[in-house]
């Protein structure tokens, strides 16, 4: 479950506390632990709207294919959800300057995330959405991480998101394997 809306209230950083107050925000309440190394990808999208959030997981094998899609738009006005039905990205590894760079096997130089979802809701409405920002959690060693972003979409709204890829072997994202015993087809080790 993806918790999205205004947060209010404060953080403290080395004993300082920091108020907030009315931050968008979003939250990953999902339950189990993720076993990053049988994983070949795993892409987990919270983007804040004015209007409302998307929320789309995606597990993709070695080769793109896809194991698992789900989502939805839910709308600000607490009407009901509407399902996810397509799912497409052209993402990329960015540099701290903002240029397209190859993960390889560690990430060493891939300081972001930027490009274009495009996602297909129940009823036919497309959403395209474009964005760039820096990643703010490295997973290290499980490849990849959690990155902020700031969004626009094709019809002209703004707001921004949280991206998490990760994953031990993918033809796009993780290039290199990082693991042993990955789904049947997969490099490993």
């Amino acid at each position: 479950m993806i918790q999205s809306g205004n947060y209010s209230g404060s953080f403290t950083v080395r004993g300082e506390v920091h108020e907030v107050i009315d931050w968008w925000g979003q939250r990953d309440h999902s339950w189990g632990i993720r076993d990053h190394a049988r994983c070949p990808l795993w892409m987990w999208l919270a983007i804040q709207l004015p209007d409302g959030m998307l929320g789309v997981w995606n597990w993709e094998y070695p080769n793109g294919a896809r194991v698992y899609t789900d989502g939805c738009f839910a709308p600000a006005d607490g009407s009901d959800p509407i399902p996810l039905v397509e799912f497409n990205h052209e993402l990329n590894w960015i540099d701290c300057a903002g240029n397209p760079v190859g993960y390889e096997r560690d990430g060493t130089d891939a300081h972001g995330l930027a490009g274009r979802v495009e996602i297909r809701l129940e009823g036919g409405a497309r959403i395209g959405v474009e964005g760039e920002g820096m990643c703010c959690t490295s997973y290290g060693p499980y490849g990849g991480g959690l990155h902020l972003l700031t969004v626009h979409t094709d019809d002209g709204r703004s707001g921004t998101a949280i991206y998490e890829v990760t994953g031990a072997y993918h033809h796009h994202f993780f290039p290199v394997p990082r693991a042993q015993n990955l789904p049947p087809g997969s490099k490993s080790l």
